[in-house]
């Protein structure tokens, strides 16, 4: 009899606990949609790219469709789920805020160095994540690859690596490590025979400028105004170089409007320590001061679109206060990061192709690159998914230009979808 009671009870709290999470999750759905409709007004749409630029190897091309046939499923499962259990739950960034105020309550702030995600403060409200110890050979194998792709096209070639938050001989606590300044040294003493590269670490030196202000105190990612320097770094030397004329007069600091909005930006690393630890970032609109005139298009918003640099390269609808969770305003720029974007300055006439493989560090570089040269395009190679070959036998750059940042110099294995950034050979 006892036996049986024990049953009734614990299934009644069984199924009461299954009511409750239904009740939960349906409200939770139906509040967010209520409170975080922040979306961007342009909707993205699935683009196969492998049609338009295949792949040489048709095998490969296979073998690449029906992996991304599993991966889009995988996916799909994946996010279903992360949204039932996190994003979709009232109240689950309270959740982390509480949760990093019991941490600060039992002093428990030690970070695994091994770990890809954990978060340590770099100093006050500024928070970075450490990387290991990686086989940069892969990497080094790829550029090799692309270089002699572009040697027998008869087209220039220049590697530029950005920097990573944590600056070399920075003095973290000593029970953590941070390779990744090690990890890009090894990278470029590797390729230093055989590509054109720049290191803008060396120009932070040279400009004497604060490494650490170059950055968000809550993002892994540079400021727009950081991203306008390393355009002008970029495209004196460019010049010098290649003779591309550049409009390098287009990107000086005094042509433009600086736009501050106090308190705005919660990055991916304030995101992950919550506002409990974080406070959010001032973030900056930058816009010309002068008359603009571009056509762009991003075949997978379907956007394709005319008019000045404020109508057409910048997202406004990202550019606002809310829940700072949800919304990035650093994707302003240029929509973020999108497979293939191309544009044309119509105020430029040097007649000039550039080709951008980029990462997320790009997408405060690009807009002003459009500035000064009459055609600019990028391909995000984790999005992209044609035959990076094809294309550049299509569009025909003067100039490639691969702009990364530290974190991707990492062994291949180690990241899928870092990973996917080095598929530059074929």
């Amino acid at each position: 009899m006892k036996k049986n009671k024990i049953e009734i009870v614990s299934s009644i709290i069984i199924i009461s606990i299954l009511v409750i999470m239904a009740i939960y999750s349906f409200g939770s759905k139906v509040l967010n949609k209520f409170y975080n409709n922040n979306d961007s007004s342009v909707k993205s749409i699935t683009i196969n790219f492998a049609k338009q630029y295949p792949f040489e190897n048709k095998k490969v091309e296979n073998q690449k469709s029906l992996i991304e046939k599993y991966e889009s499923k995988i996916n799909t499962i994946k996010e279903k789920i992360e949204n039932v259990t996190s994003k979709d739950l009232i109240g689950y960034e309270k959740m982390v805020e509480l949760s990093y105020a019991y941490n600060d309550l039992i002093k428990f702030n030690l970070v695994s160095n091994n770990s890809s995600d954990a978060r340590i403060e770099l100093d006050d409200d500024n928070y970075s994540r450490i990387v290991s110890k990686q086989d940069v050979s892969t990497c080094v194998n790829k550029i090799d690859s692309l270089k002699n792709f572009l040697d027998s096209q008869k087209i220039d070639f220049l590697y530029v690596q950005a920097p990573y938050k944590i600056p070399e001989n920075y003095q973290l606590p000593l029970i953590y490590k941070d390779y990744t300044n090690e990890n890009m040294n090894e990278f470029l003493n590797k390729i230093n025979d055989k590509v054109d590269y720049i290191d803008l670490r060396e120009n932070i030196i040279n400009d004497n400028l604060d490494h650490l202000k170059l950055f968000f105190k809550t993002d892994h990612h540079w400021l727009p105004e950081t991203g306008l320097w390393a355009t002008n770094v970029i495209s004196n030397y460019v010049n010098e170089k290649y003779n591309l004329s550049l409009r390098t007069d287009n990107i000086l600091k005094d042509k433009f409007n600086y736009e501050t909005y106090p308190n705005m930006y919660l990055g991916s690393d304030g995101r992950y320590v919550s506002l409990k630890n974080a406070k959010p970032d001032d973030f900056t609109m930058i816009t010309p001061n002068y008359e603009t005139d571009f056509e762009i298009s991003i075949p997978n918003l379907n956007l394709n679109k005319k008019g000045s640099y404020s109508d057409t390269l910048i997202d406004w609808s990202k550019l606002k206060y809310g829940n700072y969770y949800k919304i990035s305003q650093y994707t302003s720029y240029l929509y973020g990061d999108k497979p293939l974007i191309e544009i044309k300055n119509n105020l430029v006439n040097n007649d000039k192709k550039i080709l951008v493989i980029r990462d997320s560090f790009s997408e405060v570089v690009l807009p002003f690159l459009a500035l000064e040269n009459e055609y600019v395009s990028a391909i995000d190679l984790r999005q992209f998914n044609g035959s990076l070959y094809s294309y550049i036998k299509d569009y025909q750059p003067n100039l490639v230009l691969i702009l990364y940042n530290g974190k991707a110099i990492i062994d291949l294995k180690n990241d899928e979808e870092i990973a996917k950034l080095w598929n530059i050979d074929n």
